[in-house]
């Protein structure tokens, strides 16, 4: 089934190339590819931003309720998901969804790029097909750590230690790629972070209103 996709990838790569018509175009060729597959999943991004923001609103109604049934647990987890209910919102989604939407993206995009045509090309003085090794690993995490770090699901006011698990499982994972695989592969890790912290900034957070104004003074 991933192979049509990663032959689609090939085959984009292969156009942007050759409207180049440069070796070092295929570097750029995977830049390109990268921007099309941010483009793809961008419903997504706007989804995560929604739940970071709805996860942020409701943190002062969230901290109320933490003090007012701290002796209550049973109640207070009653109360938290009726209050995730009305912000429509499902708490682990703006942290896990960065990892969910990357996985099976860099697993088409590692085999997409064991490409012959890349062994021998260069860009930016590095061969493309070489390893990428501890340099280009560093700079992967590095990039990774921004990306993770200005998203809005770092921003959300969710659990810190959640957050903090995947940040260090994004980082490591990147780390392991970018190592393990050709520095056509860090390249585009690098470029799909660098896209996530621009992003960060372009693309507005929704306002987010929770169903029944008022819900918290009842309580």
């Amino acid at each position: 089934m991933i192979a049509p996709i990663i032959s689609i990838m090939q085959k984009i790569m292969e156009s942007i190339q050759g409207f180049i018509g440069a070796d070092w175009g295929w570097g750029l060729a995977i830049i390109g590819l990268t921007f099309l597959m941010r483009l793809l999943i961008f419903p997504l991004t706007l989804m995560q931003n929604r739940t970071s923001a709805a996860i942020a609103a409701m943190q002062p109604e969230l901290a109320k309720l933490q003090k007012k049934y701290k002796d209550d647990p049973d109640r207070l987890n009653l109360e938290m998901m009726d209050l995730y209910r009305q912000y429509k919102v499902n708490p682990m989604l703006g942290c896990l969804l960065p990892l969910i939407i990357q996985w099976p993206i860099l697993m088409a995009m590692i085999r997409a790029l064991d490409y012959d045509k890349l062994e021998g090309a260069r860009f930016l003085s590095l061969t493309l097909g070489a390893s990428g090794g501890l340099p280009m690993a560093i700079v992967a995490v590095g990039t990774t750590y921004l990306s993770m770090k200005f998203s809005p699901a770092m921003s959300s006011g969710q659990d810190a230690k959640a957050q903090n698990t995947s940040m260090l499982a994004m980082m490591g994972m990147m780390f392991f790629f970018a190592w393990r695989f050709s520095i056509a592969v860090s390249i585009y890790i690098i470029t799909a972070n660098l896209i996530g912290v621009l992003e960060r900034y372009f693309v507005p957070r929704p306002a987010v209103q929770s169903e029944g104004a008022g819900s918290s003074e009842k309580r």
